[in-house]
């Protein structure tokens, strides 16, 4: 059946708007085109090049192929005896793979296995290069619909400054999500209202935060999978903790709250905020 429906898709003409649309899907099909289909494994148009790039900078590789229904997953090696490895997720399975630029992954080679139904073939490897970055401005920077400013330093701290709040997320969609297993701290200025919706999933070596006072909200999944975050403090000012705001955050052992009492809202049971057998300290008292 896939390679039926590869043919049948090689034998359209495009119709409507520009490539497959919700009105003309894949275009008309041309019943004499079908038999001219001939069915082949897929060739190499274009390899990935090998690429030179300034720390902390983003780095795209790139390949194409030639033939019906084509896929591409990419691959990378740490080293020329290394095995290699698949690259997992969405963006490995694209033509296109993005990669940050950082001393850990310097002379990893890429390659990208292009495949259709009859068959694959692999790109030629290239390898990335890391040089030294030559200023001291952020990696990157941004600002939230609220006015609130983020950025990225060159020591790989997150910093959120200014007044307002983050956007709400969903799972993976925060700028900063694509340096996640880079980021080592959070710095959240005394201006910032509210921290929503995933906005510090899957930062994986972040260990502790501090939320100043001003603080008053922290969203669902805010910290989701954070897996190094050992220890938080809750300003006086909090007033809401979402369910599951720390969800798989399971090296959690320490919540420090700089209040008599816990926030306003707040879920009754704390297995659905924090990992089981984590400690919440309250000033009078430990439970």
């Amino acid at each position: 059946p896939a390679a039926v429906e590869e043919i049948l898709i090689a034998a359209t003409e495009d119709a409507g708007e520009p490539g497959r649309d919700d009105y003309y899907g894949y275009g008309k099909l041309q019943m004499q085109k079908i038999l001219e289909v001939d069915p082949q494994p897929p060739t190499v148009t274009c390899n990935p090049d090998p690429v030179t790039a300034e720390w902390g900078t983003k780095v795209v590789f790139s390949a194409a192929g030639e033939g019906i229904g084509l896929t591409y997953q990419w691959e990378y090696r740490v080293s020329e005896n290394a095995e290699w490895a698949d690259i997992s997720g969405e963006n490995g399975r694209s033509s296109v793979y993005e990669v940050p630029a950082f001393d850990e992954i310097n002379g990893y080679e890429y390659r990208c296995r292009i495949e259709n139904y009859w068959g694959s073939v692999y790109t030629e490897s290239a390898a990335l290069t890391v040089v030294p970055k030559t200023s001291t401005d952020p990696i990157c920077a941004g600002t939230f619909e609220s006015g609130l400013l983020w950025e990225i330093d060159s020591d790989l701290t997150l910093r959120l400054y200014g007044e307002g709040w983050t956007d709400n997320y969903r799972y993976g969609e925060a700028p900063w999500y694509f340096w996640r297993n880079h980021i080592r701290a959070i710095d959240i200025g005394t201006g910032v209202f509210a921290i929503r919706d995933y906005a510090f999933a899957d930062l994986s070596k972040v260990t502790g935060v501090v939320f100043p006072e001003g603080v008053q909200h922290i969203g669902t999944a805010c910290f989701y999978n954070c897996e190094a975050l050992k220890w938080i403090v809750i300003p006086k000012s909090m007033m809401e903790i979402c369910d599951y705001a720390f969800l798989d955050c399971n090296s959690l052992t320490d919540v420090f709250f700089l209040s008599d009492s816990f926030p306003q809202y707040y879920p009754q049971d704390d297995s659905e905020c924090y990992p089981a057998g984590t400690r919440v300290h309250l000033p009078d008292r430990l439970s």
